[in-house]
């Protein structure tokens, strides 16, 4: 979460030096970060491109998350540890592999989406699939085509093109995966101790 604050704090600043709420606060709220000035200092920022590139401004599933995990980490720091205090109990039975997970890959690729306002191309393809696919729900558009964006993955991981068999592995993975999404229900996911 700390990296997420610092991060958003940081683009907004960055992208919009004439916001004194944010560059005056010592820790504004992410929320309130996520939901106004990421938006505000995009625009400012990039004027020209605003259309195109809003359709990478966090959805409201995101906004929620980070939302949660904000107020998870504050029970968690703030409030004291008693098998009586609901608040805290609630917190410790919301965590597993899979919350943990996925809050982490938001917060990696909202970081990466900053990176992308701020003019850095190269990061759109490392965007995880669940967020690609929070964003293309939210805009109602396809922010980035999954075979390409693995392709480029696979390729910087190897460091040569992939051939045309290759490819057609990639693309029946692709297939498979979207089909699973399709299938999967989050309460099959089973959380594994190591």
């Amino acid at each position: 979460m700390a990296a997420l604050e610092v991060g958003t704090k940081d683009y907004v600043v960055t992208a919009n030096p004439t916001n004194t709420r944010v560059s005056n606060h010592k820790a504004p709220w992410i929320v309130d970060m996520l939901w106004d000035d990421v938006p505000a200092a995009l625009q400012k920022h990039r004027p020209s491109d605003f259309d195109t590139l809003k359709v990478y401004l966090p959805p409201k599933t995101m906004r929620d998350r980070i939302g949660e995990a904000s107020q998870h980490r504050n029970t968690f720091v703030h409030q004291i540890q008693q098998p009586t205090n609901q608040r805290y109990a609630k917190a410790i039975e919301q965590l597993s592999v899979h919350y943990l997970r996925s809050l982490t890959n938001t917060i990696q690729d909202l970081l990466w989406i900053y990176d992308y306002f701020l003019g850095n191309d190269w990061t759109i393809p490392r965007l995880s699939w669940e967020t690609n696919e929070e964003l293309e729900a939210a805009a109602g558009v396809n922010t980035l085509p999954h075979l390409e964006g693995a392709k480029n993955r696979i390729s910087v991981m190897v460091g040569t093109e992939l051939s045309t068999g290759q490819m057609e592995v990639m693309e029946r993975l692709s297939k498979s995966y979207q089909d699973h999404k399709r299938n999967h229900k989050p309460e099959d996911d089973v959380d594994v101790e190591i």
